[in-house]
């Protein structure tokens, strides 16, 4: 149930989102009842301002409220932007971040490299 409401969540925040030229970055739906969290990061090619994220939250709270998405009704919203340690998940995100620094976390090692620690891998190209 909690995966449907967070992708019920995701579609209105990034309709929001577009509508006003950003990017849903990254939707998190944590605990229940009245300790509910609802986490969306936002983005935009020239970075994100305190205006985007309180409009991004005054429109997405007012649709969660008036759709009543979340079970229950109450839950804190929070909207901000990625960050610096903004994850890569989309395949856009590797295009405009190309040319610059990431740092790679593995769940297993990669041709016999540990999958923690440091590691570079001359060549590494995006696939196409």
């Amino acid at each position: 149930m909690q995966d449907d409401v967070a992708s019920k969540i995701e579609a209105i925040a990034t309709r929001v989102a577009a509508s006003e030229g950003m990017e849903v970055v990254e939707v998190a739906v944590k605990g229940g009842g009245a300790s509910r969290l609802i986490r969306i990061s936002i983005d935009k090619p020239e970075g994100v301002t305190h205006g985007d994220c309180e409009l991004v939250s005054q429109q997405v709270g007012t649709i969660l409220d008036v759709e009543d998405v979340v079970p229950g009704g109450r839950y804190t919203l929070e909207v901000s932007s990625p960050g610096v340690e903004r994850k890569l998940a989309k395949p856009g995100d590797f295009v405009r971040f190309q040319g610059k620094k990431i740092k790679v976390v593995l769940r297993q090692p990669v041709e016999g490299r540990a999958a923690t620690g440091k590691a570079c891998w001359p060549g590494l190209r995006m696939a196409t």
